[in-house]
């Protein structure tokens, strides 16, 4: 692709990071319960391999115990970015809202893929400027993993032809794992996209 072609993806792209990373150490103020429990999990699976507990693995695949059920790997898929920071509200979201540019760059291509050029430079906007797309990912919550993911895998599915739809399988694996209300998707979502 040529830089001229590639500007206006480029400037989605820049749209989509500055929204997502400005003032990320203020906004939004504080963290929540389930962020924290990510965040402090993830550090501890970096430093010893089970959560803060000591008890658990996210290598089990099964979920905490004694605790509300959660997902089994967003801890695992976050420690090697969070085990290396220092604890602050930046460094606890900052791997967070780089997947959800990461999204927006996946929502473009899909729409590449189905409907051209103009409705996917479309697509690709108004995923950098939504509202919830920007503040789900300045937060730290597992939702934007598996949806990335699932998004991740249907590009897969779409570009792959023979046995190279396989490749999508990890993708899929990763998704189921990282969220525990989308694990009811997994079904459906591929017997309609293999369709």
């Amino acid at each position: 692709m040529k830089l001229k072609q590639s500007l206006p993806l480029l400037f989605i792209a820049v749209i989509a990071l500055i929204l997502r990373l400005i003032w990320l150490d203020k906004v939004p103020t504080g963290i929540t319960g389930d962020e924290l429990d990510y965040v402090l999990n993830a550090k501890a699976v970096f430093l010893t391999g089970k959560d803060i507990t000591g008890t658990w693995s996210p290598f089990s695949l099964t979920t905490p115990p004694n605790e509300f059920p959660k997902a089994e790997l967003p801890y695992l898929i976050m420690a090697p970015f969070i085990g290396i920071s220092n604890f602050s509200l930046f460094a606890a979201r900052l791997p967070y809202a780089l997947i959800s540019v990461l999204l927006v760059l996946i929502m473009y291509l899909i729409s590449y893929k189905l409907f051209g050029k103009n409705i996917a430079l479309l697509t690709g906007f108004v995923m950098a400027i939504n509202p919830w797309s920007v503040y789900f990912g300045r937060t730290a919550y597992d939702t934007q993993l598996a949806v990335f993911f699932y998004f991740l895998a249907l590009y897969i599915l779409l570009i792959a032809k023979k046995w190279h739809i396989l490749l999508a399988f990890p993708i899929l694996f990763l998704a189921f794992f990282s969220y525990i209300g989308t694990k009811i998707l997994l079904i459906p979502f591929v017997v309609i996209v293999t369709f």
